[in-house]
């Protein structure tokens, strides 16, 4: 422990203190202290911060050497997740600009109705990535619409990232005040919402034009529940049990959508619009932890897609509700790894992203 701090204070010397302590290497060292700091509190908090998790790593290992069957605390591995996520969005910073060319793909979509337990949900996953795979940001893939008294809905979106922010701005200009009249709406706002992607030009720096949505409603006037799926073209759809090829841009009733990549069947011969068939509390980690683990893309350009958290979102006559159902310690600027979560630091991540509940964009009609 006492390495440990001498490590993180020897990050504030100059290059005076640092000459006498350690020659020429001390005084490059407090160089480097004194230009971090002079560059601003930003970049000598990210300095900071990764002197910290650099000593905090080395006092680690031999301690997990000697004892390497007993599990760092609980605190411990939150603290150091925190720091590391900390630290790791502050270095981000830069990739603020790649964002605002390109906000990246979205993945995880499912849409479960279940009308004897009065419920429809939405189980999404909250990384975004870039067609190399590489996560570029965390948030959530859900708005949610609510007409008080009137219906509450959870719209759930993937392919470009963007279209949430088009849509919600859409959706808060609109007059629809009971469900049939925002169904009747919905189709033509996806449209323009659309359009405005392509005129910024989304599609040609994201790699793809793909867009689509799917639904989960309460009205609250006739005490329902249902689902709905839309899409810019006939790829999303074609799993979803449907009496006729779907027509893209038309707002297509279903109990059920899963995300599927590889053709893998998921939960085959399960009723899951049965809740004694399906649980969304008891089956939601199992369902997304096997859409993590199949591939996204085309071979041979394949990787992992789902990422951040599980996010599991309720929308029934209480209104719309979300709870993390799974956290996984993926990181910005990198691939998701899937396997076992191995170290500490890796551990403290998923802690704290469980810990920390992405905000749920709301928007109150009328």
């Amino acid at each position: 422990m006492s390495k440990t701090l001498g490590s993180i204070l020897g990050t504030f010397y100059g290059p005076i203190t640092g000459f006498a302590v350690d020659g020429s290497k001390g005084a490059l060292k407090g160089v480097a202290n004194a230009a971090a700091a002079l560059s601003g509190p930003a970049t000598f908090a990210v300095y900071v911060g990764a002197a910290i998790i650099g000593s905090l790593q080395k006092s680690e290992r031999p301690q997990q050497a000697e004892t390497s069957t007993k599990p760092p605390s609980s605190s411990r591995a939150l603290c150091m997740g925190a720091m590391e996520m900390i630290a790791g969005t502050m270095t981000n910073c830069s990739r603020s600009i790649v964002r605002a060319r390109c906000t990246g793909e979205m993945t995880a979509m499912n849409l479960i109705v279940q009308p004897r337990a009065g419920g429809a949900y939405l189980l999404t996953d909250t990384a975004c990535y870039r067609q190399d795979g590489k996560v570029v940001d965390f948030r959530s893939k859900v708005l949610a619409v609510v007409a008080q008294r009137r219906f509450s809905v959870a719209i759930a979106t993937t392919g470009m990232a963007m279209q949430q922010d088009h849509l919600r701005r859409h959706l808060a200009g609109t007059r629809a005040i009971t469900a049939a009249a925002f169904f009747a709406s919905y189709p033509a706002i996806f449209r323009h919402v659309e359009a405005e992607l392509i005129d910024a030009g989304v599609p040609e720096r994201c790699g793809s034009g793909h867009m689509s949505a799917v639904l989960a409603l309460y009205d609250h006037e006739t005490d329902t529940v249902s689902g709905y799926g839309i899409s810019n073209d006939r790829s999303l759809f074609t799993t979803a049990p449907m009496a006729k090829p779907y027509q893209p841009y038309s707002l297509q009733p279903l109990r059920k959508y899963l995300t599927r990549y590889a053709g893998t069947p998921i939960l085959p011969g399960t009723d899951m619009s049965d809740p004694q068939q399906w649980s969304p509390s008891r089956d939601s980690a199992a369902l997304i932890e096997a859409q993590r683990a199949d591939d996204f893309g085309l071979a041979p350009n394949t990787y992992p897609a789902v990422g951040g958290q599980a996010v599991l979102t309720t929308v029934d006559a209480s209104g719309v509700r979300q709870r993390t159902v799974v956290a996984w310690a993926d990181r910005l600027g990198r691939p998701i790894r899937r396997g076992p979560m191995r170290g500490v630091l890796a551990r403290g991540r998923a802690a704290l992203r469980e810990a920390v509940m992405p905000r749920l964009p709301t928007l109150v009609l009328g």
